[in-house]
């Protein structure tokens, strides 16, 4: 069975052609490896595993197998560590098969400089705030007919208030559209109510005792309204505030909410998606977004088979042909696929 991710969601919304290419095309053609993936990941794994490798002076130089995941005590040491991540990063890729698709040939080195920038100010940043409840917490939750799966970054309660917050790297300025629709946060909500009505020990954890019977799982909370939903924006701790060139002030901390309402929004664009799928109807859409993206080279390749009668894969089976237009297209209109079951509610506009 498919699993939704907030990856494949993204994916979807991005563009149907680079959802088909990533997770239905028989060849599976292999995603380039984007800078920004691979910056993205260190940057999480640096906040995932903070509290596991802080230690005292003594504790970082010590040579005894009891500190040896102790790597730094202070921002400076914190910096340091991650830019030797770095630079391990770039000489392994130095000899990988599948190379880093990097902007230019001086990206790697600017990344590398401009760490510091971010290291410094994060390290007192997450010492204030102390650790999460949960980090990197997997959700698989199964409603519907369909599996979704989730790992939230972390998971924190601050004044009874419960905090759900995603990490991102890349540009700190994020509009108001991503800000209070961006599907990723919706399936985290909904991953979370879901398990919190599931898990008994975990609801009594969060204090969620009377809604996990009262109104999770659709009576009448699909998402709860009242969970704070944050994105984290690592970068805006590097922004030059004293540059001419900064108009607005990117904030480290976005919050937001999410309703039922974005949560139908969500499935009937899982359910576009899917019957897009279904019936073939999938096609490039082309445009300023394909110069970055994961997937720009197998996609230029299958430009050289449009119009072919038909596509076989490497085994010898028959495949879809997504890009001819239907208008030319030979074969009967897809029928309706009566295994599609229906919701139990249904969507509000």
């Amino acid at each position: 069975m498919f699993k939704w991710t907030a990856s494949k969601i993204n994916a979807a919304n991005y563009c149907i052609f680079r959802f088909w290419l990533r997770y239905f095309d028989p060849l599976k053609p292999e995603p380039l490896r984007l800078s920004a993936y691979v910056k993205g990941s260190l940057s999480h794994d640096l906040i995932e595993n903070f509290w596991k490798r802080i230690g005292t002076p003594e504790e970082v130089a010590s040579t005894s197998k009891k500190f040896k995941d102790k790597k730094y005590f202070d921002a400076e040491s914190f910096s340091k560590y991650a830019k030797g991540k770095w630079t391990s990063i770039i000489m392994a890729d130095e000899k990988a098969e599948n190379k880093i698709h990097w902007k230019d040939k001086d990206e790697k080195w600017f990344i590398r400089a401009n760490l510091p920038k971010i290291c410094e100010p994060l390290f007192p940043f997450l010492q204030d705030e102390g650790p999460p409840l949960f980090s990197e917490f997997a959700i698989d939750v199964y409603l519907n007919g369909r599996y979704y799966h989730g790992r939230m970054d972390e998971i924190r309660k601050r004044e009874n208030k419960i905090i759900i917050r995603d990490w991102k790297s890349g540009n700190p300025w994020i509009g108001e559209m991503k800000l209070k629709h961006d599907p990723q946060l919706t399936l985290y909500n909904f991953l979370f109510c879901s398990h919190a009505n599931k898990n008994k020990e975990f609801a009594e954890k969060l204090g969620l005792e009377e809604k996990i019977t009262e109104q999770y799982m659709g009576n009448p909370l699909y998402v709860d309204p009242d969970i704070e939903l944050q994105f984290g924006m690592i970068e805006a701790l590097s922004i030059n505030l004293d540059s001419p060139k900064i108009k607005t002030i990117p904030e480290l901390v976005r919050k937001t909410a999410r309703t039922n309402e974005n949560f139908f929004e969500l499935v009937k664009m899982i359910d576009g998606s899917e019957k897009s799928v279904r019936t073939g109807n999938v096609y490039a859409e082309r445009g300023r977004k394909c110069d970055y993206c994961d997937m720009s080279v197998a996609c230029d390749k299958k430009l050289n088979e449009v119009g072919s009668e038909i596509f076989v894969d490497k085994k010898g089976q028959y495949f879809m042909d997504f890009a001819k237009p239907s208008f030319i297209k030979k074969e009967e209109p897809p029928k309706k696929d009566k295994s599609q079951k229906r919701f139990n509610f249904r969507y509000k506009l």
